[in-house]
């Protein structure tokens, strides 16, 4: 019988943010830069978002739905 992980890496480094009708879902990359998917009402972003020194150094927006 093969068992599922309960956690994946994926889980673990992603982050989950959520107020009223907006969510974004932060999932780091290993070169230190962020894909977010955010999400407000019905419509829905893919980000790319790079930063340095705690701050954000460029932003893309590479999809919309």
């Amino acid at each position: 019988m093969y068992q599922m992980n309960l956690i994946t890496p994926i889980d673990v480094c992603q982050k989950r943010v959520s107020l009223e009708n907006v969510r974004a879902t932060f999932t780091e990359n290993n070169d230190g830069s962020y894909d977010v998917i955010l999400e407000i009402n019905s419509n829905k972003f893919l980000i790319a978002i790079h930063n340095i020194a705690n701050q954000i150094e460029s932003l893309e927006i590479i999809a919309t739905k």
